[in-house]
């Protein structure tokens, strides 16, 4: 054989040893190594969980007795099942939807937790109260110069950037040199007196706030007028200021009795009483559980309403009253206390419309214009009288010493009986 011959076949030899080092045995996917150790993983997590709830619910007894745990008290109310008489088709039970009895619970800190919120609300609100002193000058018993003063409570009920607006009782300050109104901090400033009303014994006051400090402008708060229409029967309410004589006194009650019509110069105001005793030197106001005023303690009717429980004025009524006072707006003046008419005396006297009159105020415009005890009031200016809330909306649309053609109808007398006066409205 030739070298030729030689070299060309160990070429070949090498070519072939080349292609059987290429030739490897098939491997398994990457995909089925994934499969197969999750499926392992799977497997032992399953054994360890029902391993684990098996110890679980066998050592659970022991921590129970070591760690000393104990069932609690409860009241359980289960909600009324409908009788079988009332049901028309017969229930058929589903054991796959099971109620679960209604539960509720009321033990000594739910107690507890109920008064340390009525509490709260009671410090919040008592940022707005402050104390009225209406003092007067006079001599004593050796004829030295000196001051008395009377205190009473005041609540902070508006504030337009200049000037504080206090409510307070009118009584305390109707005769008096000077007003003096003393903060949180002990801290006294001089108030003028903005307006009052004698029907109700209601007066705002104003202090200046420049003659605030710092310290009182940065705490007072003023309170929020609230709607007494949802002040029922039951409504649970706090009394504050100094309900009980004393100030920043806190009274808790609830509303005992439905609202009370009480008819004074002009309108009538709405009364509600409380379990709360009628303290004669208590003062304040009436708020709800969202620390909002709904009524003002009062004991202006003490001797028409006989009554050993707080007497209130519910707000409702006197908002127009006092917005005008602290806006400086003049109020309109009649001069009569009348009544709703009940519809069954309507058709006796005559009347569709109308109010009452029950007195008539001396010096005033209705006593001027002839208005008389016994009058019905049918129309003001061509508007249909209906009732004395009716009657109140009328006045306010009215200025002082603005003339208005009053219709009236005469209980009193067998001929004549429409009349129409002209009245000239006074100031309030």
């Amino acid at each position: 054989m030739s070298n030729e011959e030689k070299q060309e076949l160990q070429m070949n030899d090498e070519k072939r040893a080349f292609i059987r080092e290429q030739i490897v045995p098939k491997r398994r996917s990457a995909l089925k190594r994934f499969m197969g150790s999750a499926w392992k993983t799977s497997v032992l997590a399953i054994i360890f969980g029902v391993v684990g709830s098996f110890a679980f619910c066998a050592m659970s007894p022991y921590f129970d007795e070591v760690l000393g745990k104990e069932e609690e008290d409860t009241v359980v109310f289960v909600q009324p099942t409908q009788s079988p008489a009332a049901t028309t088709k017969p229930v058929e039970e589903d054991d796959s939807k099971v109620q679960e009895p209604v539960q509720a619970v009321f033990d000594l800190d739910s107690y507890k937790e109920a008064y340390q919120l009525m509490k709260d609300i009671a410090d919040e609100f008592n940022h707005s109260i402050v104390t009225v002193s209406g003092v007067q000058s006079g001599v004593d018993w050796f004829d030295n110069p000196a001051e008395a003063s009377d205190a009473d409570c005041g609540v902070i009920i508006a504030d337009n950037g200049k000037e504080l607006f206090i409510l307070t009782s009118y009584k305390k300050i109707s005769q008096v040199n000077h007003i003096q109104v003393t903060f949180e901090n002990n801290e006294t400033v001089e108030a003028t007196l903005q307006g009052k009303d004698k029907d109700t014994n209601i007066a705002v006051i104003a202090v200046d706030q420049e003659n605030l400090s710092k310290e009182i402008q940065k705490k007072l708060q003023v309170a929020v007028i609230g709607d007494s229409y949802y002040a029922q029967k039951g409504t649970p309410i706090l009394a504050l200021g100094n309900p009980t004589g004393y100030m920043y006194s806190m009274e808790i009650g609830m509303i005992t009795g439905d609202e009370m019509e009480q008819y004074i110069t002009d309108t009538m105001v709405e009364l509600f009483s409380m379990d709360i005793d009628a303290v004669d030197e208590g003062a304040g106001v009436i708020v709800d559980l969202e620390g909002n005023i709904i009524g003002f303690i009062t004991h202006q009717f003490d001797g028409e309403i006989k009554n050993s429980m707080c007497t209130a004025i519910a707000v409702n009524r006197v908002k127009s009253t006092i917005e005008r006072i602290i806006n400086g707006t003049p109020r309109a003046y009649f001069g009569v206390v009348a009544s709703n008419i009940p519809e069954k005396y309507k058709k006796s006297l005559g009347a569709k419309h109308g109010i009452y009159v029950m007195e008539v105020v001396n010096d005033s415009p209705a006593l001027d214009a002839g208005i008389q005890v016994g009058d019905i009031i049918t129309d003001i200016n061509d508007t249909e009288i209906s009732s004395i809330s009716n009657f109140n909306g009328a006045l306010l649309s009215l200025k002082p010493k603005e003339e208005v053609l009053v219709k009236v109808l005469r209980t009193t007398q067998a001929e004549n009986k429409e009349k129409t006066l002209t009245i000239v409205m006074g100031k309030k």
